[in-house]
């Protein structure tokens, strides 16, 4: 479901105010202005060696890398040593699939 909502996301939605094919010639002016009033800007696909920078000063981005790192990493660890720890508690793993999908 999740993949049939993107992709329809990627086709039917703009990309911007001003490629937006449901606003008449009007409302994009005033919703462009709105975006510069707002100072919030219009789309530049050019990349900057400052804003890079930027962003490598900000600590939201480092505190977002920690989080990100320390979700993967016991995540990866489980996956890949769940066959050992099933093996470890002594049983088969059909019956723990199954003791694990009833809730006991």
């Amino acid at each position: 479901m999740a993949l049939v909502v993107g992709v329809a996301v990627l086709i039917f939605l703009p990309d911007s105010v001003a490629s937006a094919k449901f606003l008449t010639p009007r409302e994009r002016q005033i919703a462009l202005e709105r975006v510069r009033g707002n100072q919030s800007g219009t789309i530049s696909r050019k990349w900057k060696k400052a804003q890079a920078l930027e962003a490598c000063r900000d600590p939201k981005v480092w505190l977002l890398c920690a989080l990100m790192f320390v979700i993967s990493v016991p995540n990866a660890a489980i996956t890949s040593f769940t066959s050992i720890l099933i093996k470890s508690f002594g049983c088969a793993a059909v019956s723990l699939a199954v003791s694990v999908s009833v809730g006991r």
